[in-house]
C-alpha cells in the first residue's frame, strides 16, 4: 500500500511522526502527542500496581493552584487561568483596550493612553501575544503604536495598556485651628464701649497634593531555550509572585504553575524547547509617591481690649477634607456555548463600548465586531454567531464597575 500525506486525504497508518513544534501532514496520533506536549510539556508514562499513571508537570486536576488563591470545587484548569488572569487586571484598576484590522497599516493611534514604555502594553495578533520587540510606543501625545510589519488579511490587531495613570492620591490636609482666642475683659469706666472685633477666621488647611504618575508597568526580559537551563535572570522586578508576571514561549502564555520567582530568578518546572523564543514582562509597577500633607491654617488674631469687652474672636472653620480616589475594578462572567445562545448577561457591567470588554472563547481573544453591548440595564453581551456546543466563553470589564 502506498502512503499518502496530502493534508486532506493523508493516510494515518503511513505518516511519520513529526516532533513539535515542526509543521507538516503527520498521522493524528503525532497530532494528538504534539497538542498533549504544547499544553503540558513532557509527560512520563509508569505502571504501578498494574494501573497506569501520569506524571503531569502541569496537573489539570485541582491539585495544581497558586499559592493563596485556591481552585474552586471541579473549576477547569483554563477557567481557573481565566480567573488568575482576571484578578491580575483587577489589582491594577482601569484599562484600556484598542482593537484594529486595516490591511496594510503599521501605525495604531491609541487615543487616552498615558505610557510611552512598550512593556506597559500587551499586544495580541489573532490571540497570540506579541514580543515588545517587535513595536515602539510614541514619546508625546497621543500615543501611537508602530509596528515593525503591516497587518496582512485576516489579522485583527489587539492593544491593552497594563499600567493606571495616576499615582497615589495625597493625604488629606490637616484641619485649620481655631480662630483668635477671647478677648480681654476691659478696664473698669463708665458704660465703656463694646469690646475689641472678633478675631479672623483660621485659614483652611491645603489639600495634600496628588502623588506623581505610576512608572509602566513592565520591564521585559528575553532569552532562547538550550533544551537544558530552567534559571533565568529577572534582575530589576519588585515582586516573588509568579502572577505579577507574564510568560511565553513562542509566543503562546505559560500557566504561572510553570514557574517560580525566588529573588531576581525565574524558574521553570522543565527546560525550554531549544531554540525556542522566552520573553518575560513584569506587570506591576513601583508605586507612585503619596502627596504632601496640607499645612495647618493660621491663626486668627487676637480681639483689642474694652470696657467689658464680650468674649473675642470666633472659633475658625474646620479645614476641608480632602477628596477620596475611587474605587476601580472589572467584572468578570463565565458561559458555556450550547450552540444556540447568542445573548449573555453580564450584570453588573456599565459601559455599553464593545471595547470596554475583554471577550475570550477557548482562550483565544474576539474580535470587537463579533460582540455588542445592550444599552439596556442590566447589560447584555451579543455575540454575531452562537458560541459551539462546549466552548467556554469569558467576558472581563476593562472599566470601572
Amino acid at each position: 500500500m502506498s502512503c499518502n500525506c496530502n493534508i486532506s486525504t493523508y493516510s494515518s497508518t503511513c505518516c511519520p511522526e513529526v516532533p513539535y513544534p515542526q509543521i507538516s501532514s503527520e498521522s493524528v496520533p503525532s497530532l494528538i502527542d504534539n497538542l498533549v506536549y504544547a499544553l503540558y510539556g513532557t509527560i512520563n508514562k509508569s505502571i504501578v500496581n498494574g494501573r497506569v499513571v501520569w506524571d503531569i508537570p502541569c496537573d489539570p486536576n485541582n491539585s495544581s493552584e497558586v499559592e493563596q488563591i485556591p481552585r474552586e470545587e471541579g473549576e477547569g484548569l483554563l477557567c481557573y487561568l481565566l480567573r488568575l488572569f482576571a484578578n491580575s487586571l483587577d489589582s491594577y484598576g482601569q484599562f484600556l483596550r484598542w482593537g484594529f484590522s486595516t490591511v496594510g497599516q503599521t501605525e495604531f493611534t491609541l487615543t487616552g493612553a498615558y505610557q510611552p514604555d512598550r512593556n506597559a502594553y500587551i499586544v495580541y495578533v489573532n490571540g497570540v501575544v506579541q514580543d515588545p520587540i517587535s513595536y515602539t510606543i510614541s514619546s508625546t501625545l497621543p500615543r501611537v503604536l508602530t509596528r515593525s510589519s503591516a497587518l496582512t488579511s485576516g489579522q485583527t490587531l489587539t492593544v491593552v495598556e497594563l499600567s493606571a495613570t495616576a499615582g497615589a492620591t495625597g493625604l488629606t490636609g490637616a484641619t485649620g485651628p481655631s480662630g483668635g482666642p477671647t478677648g480681654a475683659t476691659g478696664l473698669t469706666g463708665a458704660t465703656g464701649p463694646s469690646g475689641g472685633p472678633t478675631g479672623p477666621t483660621g485659614a483652611t488647611g491645603l489639600t495634600g497634593a496628588t502623588g506623581a504618575a505610576s512608572p509602566a508597568g513592565g520591564i521585559r526580559w528575553a532569552y532562547t531555550g538550550d533544551g537544558i537551563q530552567t534559571q533565568f535572570s529577572i534582575v530589576g522586578a519588585i515582586s516573588t509572585l509568579a502572577t505579577a508576571f507574564l510568560v511565553a514561549i513562542d509566543g503562546v502564555l505559560q500557566d504561572p504553575n510553570n514557574y517560580s520567582i525566588s529573588g531576581t530568578t525565574l524558574t521553570f518546572s522543565q527546560s525550554v524547547p531549544n531554540g525556542s523564543e522566552i520573553v518575560i514582562i513584569s506587570l506591576n509597577g513601583i508605586q507612585g509617591a503619596s502627596g504632601y500633607v496640607g499645612s495647618d491654617g493660621a491663626t486668627g488674631a487676637t480681639g483689642i481690649q474694652g470696657a467689658t469687652g464680650p468674649s473675642g474672636g470666633a472659633t475658625g472653620a474646620t479645614g476641608a477634607t480632602g477628596v477620596l480616589p475611587p474605587t476601580n475594578f472589572g467584572n468578570v462572567w463565565s458561559y458555556t456555548g450550547d450552540g444556540i445562545q447568542t445573548v449573555f448577561a453580564i450584570t453588573g457591567g456599565l459601559s455599553i463600548i464593545s471595547a470596554a470588554y475583554l471577550v475570550t472563547i477557548d482562550g483565544v481573544v474576539q474580535k470587537t465586531t463579533n460582540y455588542t453591548i445592550d444599552n439596556v440595564i442590566p447589560r447584555t453581551l451579543t455575540m454575531s454567531t452562537a458560541v459551539p456546543i462546549g466552548s467556554e466563553i469569558n467576558i472581563i470589564s476593562l472599566s470601572v464597575a
